[in-house]
């Protein structure tokens, strides 16, 4: 499980996350320093997730596989006391190396 931070000014730490092809990967959105409640939240963007659920001003989204080699975006929108604020991250899906050199996804080689 990783954390992602959404600061009082709502700058979002970090904005990258990297993940092996194959892992499902739970990411948690905290956004507790900016809204004290959350009363709604969507999920967004082409990154593949299996489902999400909201603990607090704390919002866990689940991300499914993936395709190796590509990076994706995604996108959560919070909103408490009249207020919708949006954390938005990459995340890279890196090649799992079993025997084989990815060489950063390029062409490779066995080792």
């Amino acid at each position: 499980m990783q954390t992602i931070i959404v600061n009082s000014r709502g700058q979002v730490r970090p904005t990258r996350v990297t993940k092996e092809q194959g892992d499902v990967l739970p990411l948690v959105f905290d956004f507790s320093l900016l809204l004290p409640t959350v009363d709604s939240y969507t999920v967004q963007g082409d990154m593949p997730v299996t489902g999400h659920s909201q603990d607090g001003s704390r919002i866990t989204v689940t991300l499914n596989t993936g395709q190796a080699c590509r990076t994706y975006d995604l996108v959560v929108r919070a909103t408490g006391n009249g207020e919708t604020r949006a954390a938005t991250v990459q995340v890279k899906v890196e090649d799992r190396e079993r025997g084989w050199n990815s060489m950063d996804c390029g062409c490779g080689g066995y080792w």
